[in-house]
């Protein structure tokens, strides 16, 4: 059975090893990276106002730890963001998840763990995601450069060709991903009418699979709170407000709003 260890023992750690700042200092940046990363340090907490971590999840807490104390690393990039989707880096998130899986390999953890944990820091970065949307870009930039030789009157059908193909991709994701939050909506709210409490499905417990779920939530939230049209559509759906129905999540954005 793993032993937990306390945050406020892994902070004592760090600041006796490295100094910089007090234990309280250091604690506000990691709620505050906590905050921006999505999650809610309110989650994370015992009933007894405590937070624990097992041995391997120590392993991770410190190497963060480590890098706020220093004011270096992906951690202290990510304290700086203003919100939690703002993308830093396709080379940042990949220099974190290295270093990370570097001080693994250091530690002589064996492959399974790494490897589990290579894959949960890409899904809680969405870094293939970002990878794929930064080749996209490239992509472009390179069919316009390819054009550069052709004279201006076979240019344009050729662009246009592939703003076309933009538009239809776009015109799918729109219409799929409005019908994709409408059924998650429905759902959630259904699941709460059923189990008769405010949390229904949104109770995913605390493995990966949680996350992933929890996260889906999280951006889904967002969608609607910027756009009026899919708010609408949601409510008029469900007949509740949607911060409502995605309660959980919305008392995380509003963790991060508020701030450290």
């Amino acid at each position: 059975m793993d032993k937990s260890i306390s945050l406020s023992s892994l902070t004592k750690e760090i600041i006796e090893q490295f100094g910089g700042m007090s234990e309280r200092t250091l604690l506000r940046r990691f709620q505050r990276l906590i905050s921006i990363c999505g999650g809610n340090y309110t989650f994370l907490q015992n009933k007894a106002g405590k937070v624990y971590f097992n041995e391997n999840d120590a392993h991770f807490i410190k190497h963060i730890l480590t890098e706020l104390v220093n004011n270096e690393g992906m951690s202290s990039i990510f304290i700086d963001k203003k919100s939690s989707d703002e993308f830093v880096g396709e080379e940042e998130i990949h220099s974190f998840i290295q270093s990370y899986i570097n001080k693994l390999e250091k530690d002589n953890c064996d492959e399974n763990e790494i490897k589990e944990t290579f894959d949960f820091l890409c899904m809680l970065f969405l870094y293939p995601v970002h990878l794929s949307r930064e080749n996209c870009h490239k992509y472009i930039d390179s069919i316009w450069l390819n054009l550069q030789p052709y004279p201006y009157t076979h240019q344009v059908p050729m662009m246009k060709k592939v703003e076309s193909l933009l538009k239809k991709q776009l015109a799918i994701t729109a219409v799929n991903s409005m019908f994709m939050i409408g059924e998650l909506s429905n759902l959630i709210q259904t699941s709460k009418d059923i189990t008769d409490n405010d949390i229904g499905i949104q109770d995913y417990g605390d493995d990966t699979t949680a996350t992933e779920y929890f996260e889906r939530d999280r951006r889904a939230l967002q969608l609607i709170q910027n756009n009026p049209e899919i708010r609408a559509y949601v409510e008029r759906l469900t007949r509740q407000k949607a911060e409502e129905v995605f309660n959980v999540a919305t008392s995380t954005l509003q963790y991060e709003k508020e701030g450290i």
